[in-house]
């Protein structure tokens, strides 16, 4: 199962030996598509990508209770004794606050690595390419990619306090702008120039595609454990619309 057979041809070929669709110059997006061909791509490779997301909540939960543990060991109590009662109050001492500081830090630095490196394996997925657990752990080549993603997390941050609307704009304008630094290995202003260029030439699809993903994996998380299937299937199906867009080739699976 972690050993897939070769994919049979690229994306919109027929078995007659047409040409790939980027040397065909076909840069429509087909939101239902998207989806499809991102789902049978999970479905062949499904055991890295949900062993991975155990991996990730796993390590977060140590986090998790590894902070709660100092905090809970280092807080202070403090009396208030009144005429008419003695309350206790406990609260976090300078090293449970600069644990907690730290725990949020890696939490942040472990869910953007992971994200990075997810948007790395789906294009490789894309590609006919076999991935395994630990390609969603390296921390190689993350620079870029990392500054594009707190470039892009600060604008729609400020835009949301624009009275909403710029944030939402901004999250659909610029959907696209991690892929461009993570697949093309571009510069931070190349990123965002290809990003957005993508999202400009099909911007009616593209909108329906975020909000399609959004659902199904606000459904995945309802049903708990599936957000292990829905979180791969957004970050992939992302990546195929972006390949789309663009006219970049597009392994088809059976």
């Amino acid at each position: 199962m972690n050993n897939p057979q070769p994919y049979p041809q690229p994306y919109g070929q027929q078995p007659s030996g047409q040409q790939q669709m980027g040397q065909m110059g076909t840069r429509t997006l087909n939101t239902g598509d998207a989806i499809s061909v991102a789902w049978r791509h999970f479905s062949r490779q499904w055991v890295p990508w949900v062993l991975s997301m155990l991996a990730l909540m796993a390590s977060i939960f140590v986090l998790g209770a590894v902070t709660v543990v100092i905090v809970l060991a280092t807080a202070t109590t403090k009396t208030e004794t009144t005429t008419f009662s003695t309350t206790q109050t406990t609260e976090p001492s300078g090293v449970g606050v600069v644990a907690m500081a730290i725990f949020y830090i890696l939490m942040w630095v472990v869910a953007v690595v992971y994200s990075i490196n997810s948007y790395r394996n789906a294009f490789r997925v894309t590609q006919g390419e076999t991935i395994a657990v630990g390609d969603f752990f390296k921390f190689s080549g993350l620079a870029t990619p990392l500054i594009v993603s707190i470039l892009c997390g600060t604008i729609i941050y400020i835009g949301m306090l624009l009275f909403v609307i710029p944030g939402i704009i901004a999250m659909f304008a610029l959907m696209y702008v991690p892929l461009a630094a993570v697949i093309n290995n571009s510069t931070v202003g190349r990123a965002f120039s290809e990003g957005f260029a993508a999202f400009k030439n099909n911007i009616g699809q593209s909108i329906l595609l975020v909000v399609l993903l959004g659902l199904i994996t606000l459904g995945g998380l309802l049903m708990c454990l599936g957000g292990l299937v829905t979180t791969p299937l957004r970050n992939i199906a992302l990546v195929v619309g972006y390949l789309m867009v663009t006219g970049r080739n597009l392994v088809e699976p059976d």
